[in-house]
């Protein structure tokens, strides 16, 4: 699909001039030469701000190929439709850039000290580049001070080994090293990393740890030391075995969000090959201090019992898209603090008084694409804290269970009556449904907004 779309962009570009609309131009500040043929940097006045240079076939970047620009601020240089040279100091005269955007570019040689004499670079785009391990353990980012976010995603990346001038980047917030093929990260290849504080850190889709056979006890805890605001793991083959023993390596290492999406851990249904995560599978986030935990996408079948309870401080449990049909009891028991909960596309059919036992302070409940079609009266009643619910496009023929609940969201079900109950509620949504006489609405419309 994104080939598709590039191919698009690139022919609506390039007819650009045939319909009287120029892709090449300068307004004051801002010089964007984009799909203009171009085999070298173009000379533009000083006051530029922005220069825009993408799908050019520009070859070789040294110090000769710009003029002194004090002003420039961002420089995109990505996707050059013939491989790129990148030499020494190649942006020293560009001493205010705070972005480089080099993404989709083939660079074929980059020069250790490409990157030099840029006091303010904030952003850094390497993504998709065919970059190999050496852009971080032979020093390619050493002096830059201000350097806040990391691109070099979609890569060649093998190892994690970084070089040591990584502990100088004391402005370092987020790094990218999605869709690269890191097979391991223990504890000495992160090590200038650590006393760090990192707002996002992804190595999603590396086949990470699922590939190789482990050694934990000499592979440490890769984070020791360090502060994560959100760590991506997701898409790297992850059954239940890697994420137990990956949470137990971890333990300590603060990780405020922690996303595994697109797992492989649960046995599906109909499945029982491969195992349905259970009470000790995350024990070791128990000192993490996991405020969000996201397991969507994947394949687990039955929540079992105390599957969360070291989870003491989690707000947010996303376990949308798997293939959740059983929730056994007291599955949600230990998650004293909760408050968001998503089990929307999952197979569930009934839902018992038992089910949510356990969640004093939840508010909202998503439960909508399910096959709910009997819930049982005490389901939600003793969740004092809730205040939204979504059974939206399920199976329900009653809404009899239904406690006083603000926002309540019922549309796409088999409702064909209503019963006569007390509710309080102040929005409810009923549209398609199979309601056949209205007067059922009558008291709903006394004291509620209705749709």
């Amino acid at each position: 699909m994104g080939n598709h779309l590039d191919l698009l962009l690139r022919m609506v570009l390039m007819a650009s001039p045939a319909l009287g609309i120029s892709s090449c131009f300068f307004d004051g500040w801002r010089a964007v030469y984009r799909f203009c043929n171009l085999t070298q940097v173009p000379q533009v006045p000083n006051t530029t701000k922005s220069l825009l240079l993408s799908f050019n076939y520009i070859r070789t970047v040294t110090t000769a190929s710009f003029p002194f620009l004090e002003q420039l601020q961002l420089l995109e240089l990505g996707t050059q439709f013939t491989p790129l040279t990148i030499d020494k100091e190649a942006f020293q005269n560009l001493p205010n850039l705070r972005i480089l955007d080099l993404g989709k570019s083939q660079i074929d040689f980059l020069h250790p000290d490409a990157f030099q004499k840029l006091p303010h670079l904030f952003e850094l785009r390497l993504f998709y580049c065919g970059l190999s391990s050496a852009v971080l353990k032979d020093g390619y980012f050493r002096n830059l001070g201000s350097l806040t976010r990391l691109d070099l995603s979609k890569n060649q990346i093998q190892s994690l080994y970084l070089h040591r001038s990584f502990r100088e980047l004391n402005s370092l917030k987020s790094i990218d090293l999605s869709l690269n093929q890191i097979t391991t990260v223990c504890e000495h290849d992160l090590k200038p990393l650590q006393g760090k504080t990192l707002s996002f850190l992804s190595l999603a889709d590396n086949t990470l740890y699922s590939r190789v056979s482990m050694d934990w006890g000499k592979c440490l805890n890769p984070f020791r030391n360090m502060v994560l605001g959100t760590l991506d793991v997701s898409g790297n083959g992850w059954a239940v075995d890697i994420t137990r023993n990956f949470s137990n390596a971890i333990n300590g290492s603060q990780i405020f969000s922690l996303v595994l999406t697109y797992h492989v851990m649960g046995s599906g249904f109909g499945f029982n090959n491969i195992k349905d995560p259970d009470q000790h599978t995350f024990v070791g986030l128990a000192g993490s201090s996991v405020i969000r935990l996201d397991l969507s996408h994947g394949f687990i079948f039955s929540l079992n019992f105390q599957l969360f309870e070291t989870l003491k401080e989690l707000k947010v449990l996303n376990l949308a898209y798997n293939k959740i049909n059983n929730i056994a009891d007291k599955a949600f028991y230990g998650l004293d603090n909760l408050q968001v909960l998503n089990i929307s596309h999952n197979l569930l059919g009934e839902l018992y008084n038992s089910n949510f036992y356990g969640l004093p302070k939840v508010a909202y409940i998503d439960l909508q694409k399910n096959h709910i079609g009997i819930i049982q009266d005490k389901t939600f009643r003793f969740l004092e804290k809730l205040n939204t619910l979504d059974l939206r496009d399920n199976a329900l023929k009653t809404i009899s269970f239904l406690p006083s609940i603000p926002n309540i969201f019922l549309s796409g079900n088999k409702l064909a009556t209503l019963p006569n109950i007390a509710l309080t509620a102040n929005f409810i949504t009923l549209s398609e449904n199979r309601l056949e006489n209205l007067d059922n609405l009558y008291f709903l419309l006394q004291e509620y907004f209705v749709i």
